[in-house]
Protein backbone atom coordinates (compact mmCIF):
# COMPACT_ATOMS: atom_id res chain seq x y z
CA UNK A 1 0.00 0.00 0.00
CA UNK A 2 1.18 3.27 -1.25
CA UNK A 3 2.04 6.01 1.85
CA UNK A 4 0.08 8.86 -0.16
CA UNK A 5 -3.17 6.82 0.20
CA UNK A 6 -3.57 6.46 3.81
CA UNK A 7 -3.46 10.12 3.94
CA UNK A 8 -7.07 11.05 3.48
CA UNK A 9 -7.64 14.47 0.69
CA UNK A 10 -8.62 17.64 2.64
CA UNK A 11 -12.14 18.84 2.81
CA UNK A 12 -13.16 20.71 0.23
CA UNK A 13 -14.75 24.02 1.51
CA UNK A 14 -18.69 24.39 2.22
CA UNK A 15 -21.27 26.48 3.31
CA UNK A 16 -21.84 24.29 6.80
CA UNK A 17 -25.25 23.89 9.02
CA UNK A 18 -24.59 27.48 9.84
CA UNK A 19 -25.91 29.61 7.55
CA UNK A 20 -28.86 31.03 7.96
CA UNK A 21 -30.87 29.46 4.76
CA UNK A 22 -30.59 25.99 6.78
CA UNK A 23 -32.44 27.55 9.80
CA UNK A 24 -34.57 29.57 8.76
CA UNK A 25 -36.48 29.29 5.10
CA UNK A 26 -37.24 32.94 4.73
CA UNK A 27 -33.66 33.96 5.08
CA UNK A 28 -32.66 36.34 2.34
CA UNK A 29 -28.95 36.52 3.45
CA UNK A 30 -26.90 36.49 0.16
CA UNK A 31 -23.50 37.90 1.43
CA UNK A 32 -21.25 35.34 0.25
CA UNK A 33 -22.40 35.11 -3.30
CA UNK A 34 -23.06 38.85 -3.57
CA UNK A 35 -19.77 39.25 -2.64
CA UNK A 36 -17.57 35.77 -3.97
CA UNK A 37 -15.89 37.78 -7.42
CA UNK A 38 -15.29 33.93 -8.57
CA UNK A 39 -19.05 33.49 -8.35
CA UNK A 40 -18.54 30.15 -6.65
CA UNK A 41 -21.63 30.27 -4.60
CA UNK A 42 -24.91 29.46 -5.78
CA UNK A 43 -28.69 29.08 -4.00
CA UNK A 44 -30.27 25.95 -5.00
CA UNK A 45 -32.61 23.49 -3.64
CA UNK A 46 -33.64 25.70 -0.63
CA UNK A 47 -29.66 25.84 0.76
CA UNK A 48 -26.60 27.70 -0.44
CA UNK A 49 -23.89 26.07 -2.06
CA UNK A 50 -20.20 26.25 -2.68
CA UNK A 51 -18.83 25.22 -6.09
CA UNK A 52 -15.13 23.92 -4.78
CA UNK A 53 -13.83 24.31 -8.85
CA UNK A 54 -14.60 27.79 -8.91
CA UNK A 55 -13.28 29.20 -5.63
CA UNK A 56 -10.15 30.85 -5.87
CA UNK A 57 -9.38 30.67 -2.05
CA UNK A 58 -9.31 34.59 -1.22
CA UNK A 59 -11.26 34.00 1.93
CA UNK A 60 -13.54 37.08 1.06
CA UNK A 61 -16.75 35.04 2.24
CA UNK A 62 -14.97 33.85 5.37
CA UNK A 63 -15.11 37.85 6.71
CA UNK A 64 -18.74 38.94 4.57
CA UNK A 65 -20.17 35.80 6.20
CA UNK A 66 -22.43 36.94 9.01
CA UNK A 67 -23.28 33.49 10.35
CA UNK A 68 -19.71 32.47 9.92
CA UNK A 69 -20.89 29.45 8.10
CA UNK A 70 -17.74 28.58 6.08
CA UNK A 71 -16.10 25.90 6.68
CA UNK A 72 -12.60 24.28 5.41
CA UNK A 73 -11.22 27.14 4.16
CA UNK A 74 -9.06 29.56 5.65
CA UNK A 75 -7.95 33.21 6.16
CA UNK A 76 -5.31 33.88 3.60
CA UNK A 77 -1.89 33.74 5.15
CA UNK A 78 0.37 37.29 4.64
CA UNK A 79 3.81 38.29 5.08
CA UNK A 80 4.23 41.06 7.80
CA UNK A 81 7.23 43.28 8.58
CA UNK A 82 7.36 46.57 10.83
CA UNK A 83 3.32 47.26 10.47
CA UNK A 84 3.57 46.69 6.72
CA UNK A 85 1.72 44.15 4.97
CA UNK A 86 4.23 42.88 2.50
CA UNK A 87 1.35 40.65 0.33
CA UNK A 88 0.66 38.60 -1.37
CA UNK A 89 -1.77 40.89 -3.48
CA UNK A 90 -2.68 38.54 -6.20
CA UNK A 91 -6.11 37.45 -5.29
CA UNK A 92 -9.09 39.74 -4.38
CA UNK A 93 -9.38 41.13 -0.66
CA UNK A 94 -11.94 42.80 1.14
CA UNK A 95 -12.41 45.62 3.28
CA UNK A 96 -13.18 43.51 6.20
CA UNK A 97 -10.38 41.32 6.66
CA UNK A 98 -8.11 44.25 5.79
CA UNK A 99 -10.43 45.56 8.96
CA UNK A 100 -8.82 43.02 11.08
CA UNK A 101 -5.21 43.59 10.31
CA UNK A 102 -5.72 46.67 11.46
CA UNK A 103 -6.72 45.74 14.90
CA UNK A 104 -4.97 41.95 15.93
CA UNK A 105 -1.94 43.23 14.13
CA UNK A 106 -1.62 46.89 14.16
CA UNK A 107 -1.03 47.22 10.47
CA UNK A 108 -1.11 50.98 9.38
CA UNK A 109 1.06 50.40 5.79
CA UNK A 110 0.43 48.01 2.77
CA UNK A 111 4.03 47.51 0.36
CA UNK A 112 1.47 47.92 -2.33
CA UNK A 113 1.85 48.89 -6.07
CA UNK A 114 -1.31 50.37 -7.21
CA UNK A 115 -0.71 50.40 -10.63
CA UNK A 116 -0.66 46.53 -10.76
CA UNK A 117 -3.12 45.82 -8.30
CA UNK A 118 -5.77 48.02 -8.70
CA UNK A 119 -7.69 45.84 -7.17
CA UNK A 120 -6.68 46.36 -3.82
CA UNK A 121 -6.06 49.83 -4.45
CA UNK A 122 -9.57 50.66 -4.94
CA UNK A 123 -10.24 48.15 -1.37
CA UNK A 124 -7.41 50.00 0.75
CA UNK A 125 -9.47 53.56 -0.15
CA UNK A 126 -12.56 52.21 1.12
CA UNK A 127 -10.54 50.84 4.36
CA UNK A 128 -8.96 54.74 4.61
CA UNK A 129 -12.50 56.14 4.24
CA UNK A 130 -14.00 53.62 7.04
CA UNK A 131 -10.96 54.66 9.11
CA UNK A 132 -11.27 57.75 9.02
CA UNK A 133 -15.00 57.87 10.34
CA UNK A 134 -14.34 55.89 13.28
CA UNK A 135 -11.12 57.87 14.21
CA UNK A 136 -8.27 55.89 13.10
CA UNK A 137 -5.14 56.51 11.78
CA UNK A 138 -5.55 55.61 7.51
CA UNK A 139 -3.46 53.18 6.10
CA UNK A 140 -0.56 54.73 3.37
CA UNK A 141 1.33 52.91 0.69
CA UNK A 142 4.70 52.32 1.58
CA UNK A 143 5.39 50.33 -1.78
CA UNK A 144 8.22 51.82 -4.51
CA UNK A 145 6.18 53.96 -7.50
CA UNK A 146 6.97 52.71 -10.92
CA UNK A 147 9.80 55.12 -11.15
CA UNK A 148 11.70 53.60 -8.05
CA UNK A 149 14.77 51.57 -9.10
CA UNK A 150 14.70 47.62 -9.64
CA UNK A 151 16.57 47.06 -6.90
CA UNK A 152 14.32 48.82 -4.46
CA UNK A 153 11.57 46.76 -5.94
CA UNK A 154 13.73 43.59 -5.51
CA UNK A 155 13.78 44.85 -1.37
CA UNK A 156 10.21 44.89 -1.13
CA UNK A 157 10.41 41.06 -2.76
CA UNK A 158 13.09 39.68 -0.72
CA UNK A 159 11.16 41.24 2.47
CA UNK A 160 8.17 39.43 1.48
CA UNK A 161 9.75 36.13 1.16
CA UNK A 162 12.29 36.41 4.45
CA UNK A 163 9.39 37.47 6.35
CA UNK A 164 6.97 34.69 8.40
CA UNK A 165 3.14 35.04 7.55
CA UNK A 166 0.70 35.48 9.52
CA UNK A 167 -3.24 35.87 9.15
CA UNK A 168 -6.11 37.09 11.17
CA UNK A 169 -9.45 35.58 12.96
CA UNK A 170 -12.04 35.84 10.14
CA UNK A 171 -15.74 36.02 10.81
CA UNK A 172 -17.85 38.55 11.51
CA UNK A 173 -18.53 37.67 14.89
CA UNK A 174 -14.66 38.00 15.28
CA UNK A 175 -14.90 41.78 13.74
CA UNK A 176 -17.39 43.06 15.99
CA UNK A 177 -15.66 42.16 19.11
CA UNK A 178 -12.42 44.20 17.76
CA UNK A 179 -14.30 46.91 16.45
CA UNK A 180 -16.61 47.89 19.35
CA UNK A 181 -16.59 51.69 18.93
CA UNK A 182 -19.38 51.76 16.49
CA UNK A 183 -21.95 49.54 14.36
CA UNK A 184 -22.92 48.63 11.31
CA UNK A 185 -26.44 47.98 11.46
CA UNK A 186 -29.25 49.64 13.34
CA UNK A 187 -31.83 47.52 15.05
CA UNK A 188 -35.28 48.77 15.02
CA UNK A 189 -38.24 47.40 16.97
CA UNK A 190 -41.70 48.47 16.29
CA UNK A 191 -43.76 48.19 19.93
CA UNK A 192 -46.84 49.08 18.17
CA UNK A 193 -46.39 45.56 16.31
CA UNK A 194 -44.14 43.47 18.67
CA UNK A 195 -45.87 40.99 20.32
CA UNK A 196 -42.84 39.82 22.36
CA UNK A 197 -42.79 36.13 21.35
CA UNK A 198 -39.01 35.75 21.49
CA UNK A 199 -38.41 34.36 17.65
CA UNK A 200 -35.79 37.11 17.32
CA UNK A 201 -34.29 36.56 20.10
CA UNK A 202 -33.92 32.96 19.48
CA UNK A 203 -32.59 33.05 16.00
CA UNK A 204 -29.67 35.57 16.72
CA UNK A 205 -26.71 33.68 17.39
CA UNK A 206 -24.73 36.96 17.65
CA UNK A 207 -26.59 37.53 20.44
CA UNK A 208 -27.56 41.26 19.46
CA UNK A 209 -31.29 41.23 20.90
CA UNK A 210 -31.96 39.69 24.40
CA UNK A 211 -35.19 38.85 26.35
CA UNK A 212 -35.06 38.86 30.16
CA UNK A 213 -37.83 39.38 32.78
CA UNK A 214 -37.61 43.24 32.63
CA UNK A 215 -36.45 44.03 29.28
CA UNK A 216 -35.82 43.63 25.70
CA UNK A 217 -31.91 44.74 24.91
CA UNK A 218 -31.05 45.19 21.09
CA UNK A 219 -27.30 45.85 20.85
CA UNK A 220 -26.60 46.56 17.73
CA UNK A 221 -22.83 46.63 18.41
CA UNK A 222 -23.17 42.95 18.09
CA UNK A 223 -25.68 43.00 14.73
CA UNK A 224 -23.72 40.71 11.95
CA UNK A 225 -26.85 41.94 9.64
CA UNK A 226 -27.87 38.43 8.71
CA UNK A 227 -31.46 39.54 9.51
CA UNK A 228 -32.53 36.29 10.60
CA UNK A 229 -35.03 38.21 13.15
CA UNK A 230 -36.42 39.84 10.54
CA UNK A 231 -37.16 36.47 8.06
CA UNK A 232 -38.55 34.55 11.62
CA UNK A 233 -40.62 37.51 12.93
CA UNK A 234 -44.49 36.97 12.91
CA UNK A 235 -45.75 40.13 12.51
CA UNK A 236 -42.94 42.50 10.72
CA UNK A 237 -42.01 44.14 13.87
CA UNK A 238 -38.28 44.20 13.21
CA UNK A 239 -36.03 45.64 10.65
CA UNK A 240 -32.62 45.97 10.42
CA UNK A 241 -30.46 48.78 8.23
CA UNK A 242 -27.05 49.64 7.34
CA UNK A 243 -25.81 52.41 9.81
CA UNK A 244 -24.27 53.33 13.26
CA UNK A 245 -25.21 53.52 16.52
CA UNK A 246 -22.98 53.23 19.43
CA UNK A 247 -25.51 52.88 22.43
CA UNK A 248 -27.54 49.86 23.88
CA UNK A 249 -31.44 49.90 23.69
CA UNK A 250 -33.25 49.08 26.74
CA UNK A 251 -36.90 48.22 26.35
CA UNK A 252 -38.73 48.05 29.66
CA UNK A 253 -41.20 44.70 29.80
CA UNK A 254 -43.39 43.23 32.72
CA UNK A 255 -44.01 39.23 33.51
CA UNK A 256 -47.63 39.01 33.53
CA UNK A 257 -50.16 36.30 32.52
CA UNK A 258 -52.67 36.40 29.42
CA UNK A 259 -56.51 36.63 31.09
CA UNK A 260 -57.70 34.36 28.83
CA UNK A 261 -55.85 30.96 28.89
CA UNK A 262 -53.46 32.34 31.82
CA UNK A 263 -50.32 31.57 30.19
CA UNK A 264 -47.27 33.37 31.47
CA UNK A 265 -45.93 35.98 29.28
CA UNK A 266 -44.32 39.44 28.53
CA UNK A 267 -45.83 42.25 28.15
CA UNK A 268 -45.33 46.16 27.35
CA UNK A 269 -46.25 48.36 29.97
CA UNK A 270 -49.97 49.32 29.85
CA UNK A 271 -50.89 46.56 28.20
CA UNK A 272 -50.98 43.73 30.49
CA UNK A 273 -54.26 43.18 31.05
CA UNK A 274 -54.56 42.43 26.95
CA UNK A 275 -55.19 38.83 25.92
CA UNK A 276 -51.56 36.56 24.84
CA UNK A 277 -51.39 37.17 20.83
CA UNK A 278 -52.93 33.35 20.56
CA UNK A 279 -56.51 33.95 22.35
CA UNK A 280 -56.41 37.44 20.32
CA UNK A 281 -56.33 35.43 16.99
CA UNK A 282 -58.55 32.43 17.78
CA UNK A 283 -61.65 33.78 19.67
CA UNK A 284 -63.12 30.79 21.06
CA UNK A 285 -60.86 30.16 24.04
CA UNK A 286 -59.00 27.26 22.54
CA UNK A 287 -56.02 27.80 25.57
CA UNK A 288 -58.60 28.30 28.45
CA UNK A 289 -57.67 26.87 31.35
Amino acid sequence: MKLFSLVAPPAPPRVGAQCLHQRVRQSGCEACRTRCPAQAFRFTEGRMRLDEQRCVGCGICLFVCPCDAIENLSAPARAVRDGVLLGPFTLPVSVEELLMWHAQHQIRAVALDPFRFPGWAVTLAALNLQLRKAGQTPWRLAAPSEAASQRERRRWLRLAEENATLSVTAGSRARRCLWRETSEYVIALNQEKCTLCGACGRICSAGAMHFAESEVRLNAMDCTGCRGCEAVCPVGAVAITRGEVNSIIQLTVSETACPVCKQPRLSWPGKEGQPCPLCLRHHHGMREA
